[in-house]
This record gives C-alpha cells, sequence and structure tokens, in this order.
C-alpha cells in the first residue's frame, strides 16, 4: 500500500471524472460520434464501454487515503499502453480518422473556464480535447492530467520532455507530496 497524497488524489479524480465523461459521450454518442471523427462506430462504443470500468477503478483509488501499489502502478501502465496503442492504432491504417483540430488561440471565457477546471484539481498541466461546432461553438470532451504529448517532441523536434520536466518541477509543493507518498510505501 501507498499512502495517496493530495496530488495524487487530485489527479486520479481529474483523471476519473474526464474519463466517464469520455465514456459516457463514446458509449451513448457512438453513431453521432462515427461520422464527425471518421472513426468506426464499434470502436467508439466498446472504447466508451473500457472508460466505463476505468472509470470506477480509478475513481476508487482517488477516494482512497491509501492504495494498493499494484493498482496505482496499473493506472500508470495503462495509461502508457492506451497511447502506444492509440499511435499503433493509427500507424496501422486500419483507422483513418480527420483531422478537426487546428493550432488557435482559445477565446478568453473558455481558458477562463478550464483554468477554474484544472484549479479546482491542482493541476499545472493537462491534455485537453474540444471540438468547435459549425456554430462556433467550444465542446469541452475531456482533460487527461497526464496526457500524451511525447509523439509531439518526437513528431516537431520541440524540446518538450525538458520544458514538461521544469513544468512539473515548479510546483514544489505537490513534488513533494508525492516524494513523500512514495517513501512511505
Amino acid at each position: 500500500m501507498i499512502t495517496s497524497s493530495q496530488f495524487l488524489r487530485r489527479a486520479l479524480a481529474a483523471d476519473a471524472v474526464f474519463s466517464g465523461v469520455a465514456a459516457i459521450m463514446l458509449s451513448a454518442g457512438a453513431s453521432q460520434l462515427a461520422p464527425l471523427l471518421q472513426l468506426p462506430e464499434a470502436l467508439l462504443r466498446e472504447t466508451g464501454l473500457f472508460l466505463i470500468a476505468y472509470t470506477v477503478l480509478v475513481g476508487w483509488l482517488a477516494s482512497r487515503a491509501s492504495a494498493p501499489r499494484a493498482l496505482v502502478g496499473l493506472v500508470i501502465a495503462g495509461n502508457a499502453a492506451w497511447t502506444v496503442g492509440s499511435i499503433a492504432l493509427l500507424f496501422s491504417g486500419t483507422v483513418a480518422p480527420n483531422v478537426l483540430g487546428e493550432i488557435f488561440e482559445l477565446p478568453d471565457e473558455v481558458k477562463s473556464s478550464l483554468r477554474r477546471v484544472m484549479d479546482s484539481f491542482g493541476l499545472n498541466f493537462a491534455s485537453l480535447d474540444m471540438i468547435v461546432t459549425p456554430d462556433g461553438e467550444f465542446v469541452f470532451l475531456e482533460l487527461n492530467p497526464n496526457g500524451q504529448w511525447l509523439w509531439l517532441e518526437l513528431e516537431l523536434g520541440l524540446p518538450l520532455v525538458a520544458t514538461m520536466a521544469d513544468l512539473l518541477t515548479s510546483n514544489v509543493r505537490a513534488a513533494e507530496d508525492v516524494k513523500g507518498a512514495l517513501s512511505a510505501s
């Protein structure tokens, strides 16, 4: 068992909340999302069903003052496997999703709303998934407190690993919480 620091519990809670939102959207809205994303409906629905079980596990871990080390490790390994699997699926040629995103500056009210959500979980980094409707409305899909970004460094040659290390170590209190939790186990 490891003692769950406030930082770990918040990260797990954020993962559970946003995985739960994605689970509901993918399970219930697969038929509407499939043509929009150009992804197979079955893939979206089954991913949503998997995320329901994942959300329950991660939510339970977030609610515990101490958690089984193996289950926390499983969540971490699962996130890494999810990333590798997603990249492998894209490179396999089995799916050909469209590119819905583009680089742009978010409106101030959207930035403010996202900052409030991140602050409520004590996060100083997250990967966000959003869509913009044809009417220009921003629709929040999910927030990943440990989002996947390494592929961007490899693809674009940007120093993201060093930048991420600087960002994560800039929150010394959170880093000390993690260090304390690990040394207590």
